[in-house]
């Protein structure tokens, strides 16, 4: 969104609040872990897993959502998901309640710059040169069945020119080359050399 000077402003809508309820409950990974907020960046995607399958009310979807979005985050460049930009949200008393992964609390492109890595949070031990291999043995510490790894994979590759159409409508700044070079280069890192 343009400010009235012009500048990039990101304008983003409060996931935990409702009308009826009010201010819902949510907790970030950084509470959930026992982690101080200024140790954000000292842990790991697995664990953030692990967590998830600790406290959501359905497990294996939110761990699917949970790769598809680690996914997604690498292909647009977002390398500052640290433990506070992951979140369970306290779920509907009307939906059976308990705790769900939230919408995602800071889904755009970071990687502008040299200076950050791929990934704020270490996947598969490492934070940059991250590569197909390493999404797929999170699936498997995570004990994601290979077929379903399989088909969310299928599904991102079939929303390639999606993405690419977002960048070119969405992205209204000079960094849009940028986004689309970080773009296809992650998506060639991830599909070209993929067993998928």
């Amino acid at each position: 969104v343009l400010s009235c000077s012009q500048e990039i402003v990101l304008h983003s809508k409060k996931f935990d609040r409702d009308k009826l309820a009010g201010k819902i409950h949510v907790e970030d990974m950084s509470q959930l872990s026992g982690m101080h907020h200024e140790t954000n960046y000292e842990s790991s995607l697995d664990k953030v897993g692990k967590i998830i399958m600790k406290y959501s009310r359905r497990p294996y979807i939110d761990i699917a959502y949970f790769i598809e979005r680690v996914i997604v985050c690498f292909l647009t460049g977002n390398g500052d998901m640290h433990l506070k930009n992951w979140s369970l949200i306290c779920a509907p008393e009307n939906s059976g309640g308990g705790y769900q992964l939230s919408l995602a609390t800071t889904s755009y492109a970071q990687k502008y710059t040299a200076a950050l890595d791929e990934s704020a949070l270490t996947l598969n031990c490492k934070r940059n040169r991250i590569s197909s291999d390493d999404f797929y043995a999170l699936s498997q510490y995570l004990k994601i069945d290979r077929k379903a790894y399989e088909n969310l994979l299928a599904r991102i590759r079939s929303l390639k020119n999606i993405f690419l159409k977002l960048i070119d409508n969405a992205v209204n700044f000079e960094q849009r080359d940028k986004l689309k070079e970080i773009f296809n280069k992650n998506y060639s890192k991830l599909f070209e050399k993929s067993k998928f």
